[in-house]
């Protein structure tokens, strides 16, 4: 990784050989914790907080990726390493330099075409990650599966913000993981979505902690 606010994203990758509890258990009292947090509507609040910290991770690794455009990762072995009802780390994550796999073909690519072709692949594999996790854990199956992917959506373009990526090029990363969701988020990312004035899509619930104090940018405020 190229850049060093993106090395951070790999400070908790484990070792394969560490560890690795059982997710069913330690996501169920990851999540019954969480229900003392949520005031008004608990169980609601309890799962969507859960899928928050399950997806961050993944999320995180892949926006690194498409920003510093050297590498790419699968995540077709993703695994999240728990501790004490909690999310310590992960492992299972193949890296690639691109330079290394690099075809006749690729290199006649402009350099937008190949930062687009890479952002579509990870994208896919960022959907199907989520896919993945959601389906691991029984608290989760009753998020519907376009909100839990809109709140990724709306972290990835704030991550990618954080991440200094152009407006230009986080738009077409966001309508390539919307391509990559077959259509379960519909519309495309229009630019007026994009920060500083980025209105989130999707309530991540805080809400209903903190006695109704919502997040700048919540779609409640509009």
């Amino acid at each position: 990784m190229s850049c060093e606010r993106c090395r951070l994203a790999w400070q908790s990758e484990c070792s394969a050989e560490e560890e690795r509890l059982p997710v069913q258990p330690e996501a169920s009292a990851l999540y019954q914790s969480l229900l003392a947090l949520g005031a008004d509507n608990p169980g609601r609040y309890a799962r969507h907080r859960l899928w928050a910290l399950m997806f961050w991770r993944p999320l995180y690794l892949v926006a690194c990726v498409v920003c510093c455009q050297d590498s790419h990762v699968d995540l077709s072995e993703f695994r999240l390493h728990w501790a004490e009802g909690t999310v310590v780390g992960f492992s299972g994550v193949r890296r690639q330099d691109h330079s290394r796999f690099a075809s006749s073909t690729q290199h006649a690519e402009t350099a937008a075409e190949r930062s687009q072709r890479g952002a579509e692949k990870q994208m896919t594999i960022l959907v199907r990650c989520c896919d993945q996790l959601l389906a691991s854990v029984s608290e989760l199956k009753r998020i519907n599966r376009r909100f839990a992917l809109q709140l990724v959506l709306d972290a990835l373009l704030e991550r990618l913000a954080a991440l200094d990526v152009s407006p230009d090029q986080s738009l077409k990363i966001a309508n390539a993981f919307v391509q990559a969701t077959n259509e379960t988020l519909g519309l495309a990312v229009l630019p007026g979505h994009w920060q500083p004035d980025y209105q989130r899509q999707s309530c991540c619930l805080h809400y209903l902690k903190s006695a109704n104090d919502l997040c700048p940018g919540c779609p409640r405020n509009v």
